[in-house]
């Protein structure tokens, strides 16, 4: 289909669904101006990938830019395009398998739902959280006080899986026990924090 004309600043969000764990390429279908520009991508809410898209010579030159590989389980995924630098008119995005996921080093998949505990511990004014997840889900990450109250949350949103850190910054929070919890569908595991001043 046809998404048509993007100007710098805009984002686009698509809901794609894979059939079979591997490693797939994101492409778009584009027509750029003389000046050509930048876009991003990202799947799952993990980092964006950047590519410079060289001029094709007015809005009805149609060429292919390859976008990056990525490791993906079968499942439904979230895949958001950022438009950085220039004007597109976009016609569309191409995921398509090329082959196994990546194996070993730490290129791994998690196998299983995680939540480490922060480094350092106690701290001040600031900390690492990490926590691993094996399928895409949503993740929030929230802490507590020590009556349960909810101060902040420090993740809220859908990552893809694999493993990540957070840092968490404590300068406004008064020194004492604080509690964070993972949250990710039906995973819940909750860890103690100790901020000192």
């Amino acid at each position: 289909y046809s998404v048509g004309w993007t100007a710098s600043g805009e984002y686009l969000t698509f809901t794609m669904n894979v059939q079979q764990d591997g490693k797939y390429n994101i492409a778009a279908r584009l027509a750029a101006p003389n000046t050509g520009g930048s876009i991003g991508v990202g799947v799952d809410g993990g980092v964006l990938t950047v590519v410079n898209v060289l001029a094709t010579g007015g809005y009805q030159s149609w060429g292919t830019q390859s976008i990056g590989k990525y490791d993906l389980t079968a499942g439904t995924h979230v895949l958001k395009t950022s438009f950085f630098f220039g004007g597109f008119n976009v016609n569309y995005f191409d995921i398509a398998y090329v082959g196994a996921m990546s194996v070993g080093g730490d290129q791994t998949l998690p196998k299983q739902f995680s939540l480490e505990q922060n480094y350092p511990n106690p701290f001040n004014p600031a900390t690492t959280i990490g926590y691993s997840i094996p399928v895409s889900n949503h993740v929030t990450i929230s802490v507590k006080d020590i009556l349960g109250k909810e101060i902040t949350t420090v993740v809220n949103e859908r990552k893809g899986p694999g493993s990540y850190t957070v840092k968490f910054d404590a300068s406004d929070l008064a020194a004492g026990i604080y509690f964070y919890t993972l949250r990710a569908g039906e995973f819940q595991q909750t860890r103690k924090l100790i901020v000192i001043k």
